[in-house]
């Protein structure tokens, strides 16, 4: 059986594995859908956060931009005064994997935390020994 530290250790390594691997999807998504190599787009950063020794969430950060424009996108007049259409790019839905790497991540912090629950049980027998 493991410990709790052999469990908290980890539930920490799957998080920051789950966070790699959305960061990696995300970036590749944005430089697909977009023709940029370089820019403020791939300032994105995806970190994992604990509560009392579990995953909490996962927090992705981007420039403000990212999500209200690439993800609804825009039609209006920019700062310059021209006129600008921009088709609204679903790119968080395929950094996710279409909901697969979220099923991923809920199966595997699953186990784990059912792992610690067995680990818990202290089993007693009851009645005439």
């Amino acid at each position: 059986m493991a410990g709790e530290i052999d469990i908290f250790l980890a539930e920490q390594q799957t998080g920051k594995a789950f966070a790699s691997r959305v960061k990696r999807n995300l970036l590749a998504s944005i430089r697909s859908k977009t023709k940029q190599k370089t820019g403020k787009a791939f300032k994105t950063s995806v970190k994992p956060v604990f509560k009392n020794g579990f995953l909490d969430r996962i927090t992705i950060t981007t420039p403000y931009y990212i999500y209200p424009i690439l993800t609804v996108g825009f039609e209006g007049t920019k700062k310059n005064g021209v006129n600008a259409r921009l088709k609204a790019l679903d790119f968080f839905n395929e950094a996710l994997e279409n909901g697969k790497l979220v099923n991923d991540l809920a199966d595997a912090i699953g186990a784990q935390r059912a792992e610690q629950v067995v680990a818990r049980i202290n089993l007693t027998r009851s009645g005439n020994e």
